[in-house]
């Protein structure tokens, strides 16, 4: 199954398969990262796994697309 995320261009660690590293990073920063995410998800205790998954991928692009600096970049994994 495919794992999207979202990182910084200036975090070392991958936000998939070293989140509590990643994590720690954005917060030193207070970039807030999951913050922003999570206002952008439209998702639901109800919603389906597949469901889940595009409203995660749809509000990262959504948030790589609000970010006039270029800070921001996705993160895919088979």
């Amino acid at each position: 199954m495919m794992k999207v995320g979202i990182t910084t261009v200036d975090n070392p660690y991958d936000p998939i398969d070293d989140f509590d590293r990643w994590y720690q990073f954005d917060r030193s920063k207070d970039y807030r990262t999951c913050e922003r995410l999570a206002i952008l998800a439209k998702s639901s205790d109800e919603a389906s796994p597949l469901d889940e998954f595009q409203a995660v991928e749809e509000a990262v692009d959504r948030l790589v697309e609000l970010n006039p600096i270029g800070l921001y970049r996705k993160v895919k994994h088979e």
